[in-house]
């Protein structure tokens, strides 16, 4: 564009302004709605694994012949039903009727990819109940068992690798909803 154009039709389409593409109330409810069928599928995933700990911790605790790994089993089946109902409440909110508009469907979704941020006061009451009844389960075993430093040796290892795992799997899902949600505050400029 340093030099004038050479015809008209050149100097037309050279002197228009840029086009910015523009998202519609009904893609902004799509991109909505389909965030929500993610998170309803991930719900029944914890949902899915919570059944299936209460199954295992019930069963652990019908065959164990020591009492106090008894009791931390049942510590555990009895928090499954809490940790159930925390997955089941962190599901998404029902979309806003037909009558809202692109800027409040975008509020809203906003909103609720910033409710997946880890809140670590919930995995912290999620996670003590579970160690405390792991704990009960060891202090129980401990007495039990002849040379339990060799033996818990592979349990304190793969549980400190879990630890670094799920650190770093916080720190991404952070980023992850921090990038997120740059992209959905980005929308509002493309929203009519």
């Amino acid at each position: 564009m340093s030099q004038p154009p050479d015809d008209h039709l050149k100097a037309l389409w050279q002197g228009q302004d840029t086009d910015t593409p523009t998202m519609t109330a009904q893609a902004v409810r799509m991109l909505v709605n389909d965030y929500q069928m993610a998170a309803r599928q991930k719900a029944f995933v914890g949902l899915g694994i919570c059944i299936f700990g209460a199954v295992f911790f019930g069963w652990c605790a019908w065959v164990t012949p020591i009492a106090l790994v008894r009791v931390g089993d049942l510590m555990m089946l009895a928090w499954t039903p809490v940790m159930a109902w925390i997955v089941w409440r962190q599901q998404p909110a029902s979309t806003p009727g037909g009558e809202a508009s692109t800027m409040g469907l975008i509020d809203f979704h906003r909103a609720q990819v910033a409710r997946e941020a880890p809140n670590l006061r919930l995995i912290a009451a999620i996670l003590l109940p579970l160690f405390t009844g792991m704990a009960v389960i060891l202090a129980g075993v401990w007495p039990k068992t002849h040379r339990m430093y060799v033996q818990i040796l592979p349990i304190l290892l793969l549980l400190a690798i879990w630890l670094v795992v799920y650190v770093l799997q916080l720190r991404r899902q952070n980023r992850r909803v921090a990038d997120r949600l740059r992209e959905i505050d980005a929308l509002r400029g493309k929203a009519q």
